[in-house]
């Protein structure tokens, strides 16, 4: 199976915000066999970090919310890729971390 391909744009060491709407989403994708993280904000950025997908790569909880129809913005259809939560700064620290911080998106009336 081929995943989409677009030339991933890595972000770097820094802070990002992340909205209420995941207009602008931001992704943490695993390498195979590694424990370092990057950082994408798509997801066909995200897919082609993650390479040749097989079975033992799909999530079981996404499955799940197949099933039962019970979807969430967290859930992701491999398990070395992460949806980071949105309405979030996104503090991506230099160790390849990250760190989340919430904001109230509707704080000011």
């Amino acid at each position: 199976m081929k995943l989409p391909t677009n030339d991933p744009k890595l972000l770097t060491e820094g802070l990002y915000k992340t909205d209420i709407f995941n207009l602008n989403p931001m992704f943490a994708v695993q390498l195979q066999n590694k424990q370092q993280l990057s950082y994408v904000r798509s997801w066909e950025e995200a897919f082609a970090i993650h390479g040749e997908a097989y079975i033992s790569d799909i999530n079981p909880a996404y499955v799940a919310s197949l099933i039962t129809n019970v979807q969430t913005n967290t859930s992701s259809p491999y398990k070395r890729i992460k949806r980071l939560p949105r309405a979030n700064f996104i503090k991506i620290l230099r160790n390849g971390d990250f760190k989340a911080y919430p904001y109230e998106p509707f704080g000011g009336g």
